[in-house]
């Protein structure tokens, strides 16, 4: 796996080390967090399906590593809305993305 790699979800633990692999390799690694980004990354929230596909439009990865997820189990049971927004309705939109542009998707 080789080229230009998208991570969603940079800031977390496994998105952190997945940045950390892919640089020592053949890749432009390049990061989204849902906020506070640092230089170089960029915004991306999985709960906003018009934002990921401007996002993925504009930055054209061909490898799309989802690393992010709406993980807090109690909260998930208290904002089920926004938890199938996250984990669900997010994630759609970058297959559809993918499917349309011939993108590869790792979805942890």
């Amino acid at each position: 796996m080789a080229g230009r790699s998208l991570i969603i979800g940079a800031s977390g633990q496994l998105g952190r080390t997945l940045g950390l692999v892919l640089r020592g390799s053949r890749h432009e690694v390049i990061e989204t967090v849902r906020r506070s980004p640092k230089p170089g990354q960029h915004l991306l929230d999985l709960a906003d399906r018009a934002g990921i596909l401007t996002t993925l439009e504009g930055l054209r990865p061909e490898w799309i590593l989802i690393a992010g997820a709406f993980c807090n189990v109690d909260r998930c049971e208290s904002e089920r809305e926004t938890c199938f927004r996250v984990n669900v309705e997010g994630p759609r939109a970058v297959a559809e993305y993918a499917r349309e542009t011939g993108a590869w998707v790792v979805y942890y």
